[in-house]
Parts: structure tokens; sequence; C-alpha cells
């Protein structure tokens, strides 16, 4: 039986730290990621809130937005939990909109959610046009 010398101890013990060390810069590379992905997401959607409410606005050299506004603009869950709000109401009126009649829908002011798919009435937007065009 061979008795290990102090030196193939050290370098068995060496090469453990680094196969740790390796896993700890991998763990840390896949959080700064995901804060990278986090941060740019946020960056979209506010930007995508102030494109969205320019055309509104009278004075676009000195726009004004309050957080009461980008609480009621977004919608998604998952996009409300990234700035710490809490999720929407689900009360939604959905529509039953065909394909080919989408953007009339949009020009009356219903919004599409992408993650169920379907067409809804915003809070706030009176129903009667869109039970006129028979989606709801």
């Amino acid at each position: 039986m061979a008795t290990k010398t102090i030196e193939e101890i050290r370098a068995k013990k060496q090469e453990a730290l680094r196969r740790f060390n390796r896993e700890i810069q991998l763990a840390k590379t896949r959080e700064n990621q995901k804060n990278r992905t986090v941060i740019a997401r946020k960056k979209y959607l506010i930007g995508a809130f102030v494109l969205d409410k320019l055309p509104s606005m009278r004075d676009v050299e000195n726009p004004k937005f309050s957080w009461v506004e980008f609480d009621r603009w977004l919608t998604r869950d998952a996009d409300r939990a990234l700035f710490e709000l809490s999720p929407k109401q689900t009360n939604r009126i959905i529509l039953h909109v065909p394909v080919h009649q989408k953007d009339d829908a949009k020009a009356l002011g219903a919004k599409f959610d992408s993650e169920q798919l379907k067409w809804h009435v915003p809070d706030g937007l009176d129903t009667a046009p869109f039970k006129a065009a028979g989606w709801i």
C-alpha cells in the first residue's frame, strides 16, 4: 500500500479548490447575466411607455410622466414584478376578435395580451363599441 506524499495531497486539494472556484465564478456569471436581462427589460418597458404616451402629450419638449400612469399602463404580471408592483386584477373583459378584425379592435382601444393570446378591454374604457362589433 502506497502512502501519499504531502505534495500529492496538496495537489489534490488545490485541484478541488480550483474546481470549486470555477463553479463559484460560473454561478456569478449566470447571476450577472440574469441581472443584465432584468435591467434590459426594464429599460425596454420604460422606453415603450414613453413612446406610447408621447403622441398624446401637448408639451413634447418637456414631457412629464407619473408612476401612476405607468402602473395603469403596465399590464403583464411578470413585468409588474420587475418594478415591484402588485399583480393586476384579472377582471378583464375578454374580446372574441376574429384575426381579420384585429386592426379594428386596436383602433377602438382594445389591448392584446401576448401571454393569454386574447384581446381585452382596458380598465375604464367604454365597452359599448365592442358590444356593437359583436366581440363581447
